[in-house]
């Protein structure tokens, strides 16, 4: 099948806006017919190597947009600490294993008077903080962002209320932030996104505005690339043709543009029949060039995000490629 026919099957897609989590190996079944069986399983495997899970995301045309803005929102919330304490107990557990009978007596005494409380505490306030400052970099993005597309010619009122609902949602995920221990919140999360014609859908067709919009100033930068696509366009023709409507699918220009215009990374990893046998998947890294993100530093959660010593986070979105079409990945902690 090629990757036209694959395109045009996924705009017909009427599954979820936004799946359940499942494991990597679901796509196996998918490939089991395919001539190149053999490269996709290999491909598979490394997914599964390095990834704990993926989300499948609606092939409407607008998978990119959708996926990356869910990744993005579902990062500020701080639930991936429950996720880091677990694993650091699920560590502690394989320690006490190689320990005597005595050893392990002391251990579990010292966890229950302390170390569970004080773990829990210390990874459950780095976590939230992590969030906090997550969040309050991403508004700030979109804050200013109005101005930006106003100052370029977009009617304020068109914009307006695709703005204040952006704006409204991050506000409500700082909430959330407060009631973390709640695994019911990060559900609440998955439900906004998978509700048809709802508010999600207006913080998608914002994010292809801000792509626009940060492909328009920066418009010498990104022709050579735009006119090799769809030689004879300007940027303001690609914008208005390929980036602002709804169910357009989008192309490395715009994956570019809106990884920059909100500060955060995006590696995008590629199950496209492309990769040789005996060779890791193909991968591209699509990060920020700003200057307040320059010096980089480990994440306070693993997996989930990085930060600068200068208080700017930069959040790491995961995707999966295959041909016309993406997905959400979640990293492996360890």
């Amino acid at each position: 099948m090629s990757a036209q026919e694959d395109s045009q099957i996924l705009r017909q897609d009427t599954s979820p806006l936004i799946g359940e989590s499942l494991s990597v190996l679901c796509l196996r079944a998918e490939y089991a017919e395919n001539a190149n069986s053999s490269v996709f399983s290999q491909g598979i495997d490394y997914l599964h190597r390095h990834y704990e899970a993926m989300r499948r995301v609606r092939g409407d045309g607008n998978c990119f947009f959708r996926a990356l803005i869910y990744a993005l929102c579902e990062q500020l919330l701080p639930s991936t600490a429950r996720e880091i304490l677990e694993h650091q107990q699920e560590r502690k557990s394989l320690d006490m294993y190689t320990q005597t009978a005595h050893d392990r007596a002391i251990s579990e005494r010292q966890d229950n008077i302390d170390t569970e409380r004080i773990d829990h505490t210390c990874v459950t306030a780095t976590a939230a903080a992590t969030s906090s400052l997550l969040t309050a970099h991403i508004q700030q993005k979109i804050r200013r962002s109005k101005a930006e597309l106003i100052a370029l010619g977009y009617s304020e009122t068109a914009i307006d209320t695709f703005w204040e609902t952006f704006m409204d949602y991050l506000a409500t995920l700082f909430m959330r932030q407060s009631f973390f221990d709640n695994a019911f919140f990060r559900l609440f999360t998955v439900q906004d996104f998978q509700t048809e014609g709802g508010e999600s859908e207006y913080l998608v067709w914002y994010a292809r505005l801000l792509t626009a919009g940060y492909l328009k100033q920066n418009a010498d930068r990104f022709r050579p690339f735009i006119a090799g696509l769809y030689p004879g366009q300007t940027v303001e023709q690609f914008c208005s043709a390929e980036v602002e409507p709804m169910g357009k699918e989008c192309d490395q220009p715009q994956i570019t543009a809106l990884a920059e215009a909100l500060d955060i990374r995006v590696r995008i990893e590629y199950l496209d029949g492309r990769a040789s046998l005996g060779s890791d998947l193909p991968h591209y890294i699509c990060q920020s060039t700003s200057e307040e993100n320059s010096s980089l530093r480990d994440a306070a959660i693993p997996g989930a995000s990085e930060a600068t010593t200068s208080a700017n986070p930069v959040i790491t979105i995961h995707l999966l490629y295959r041909p016309g079409h993406y997905d959400i990945l979640y990293p492996r902690l360890d």
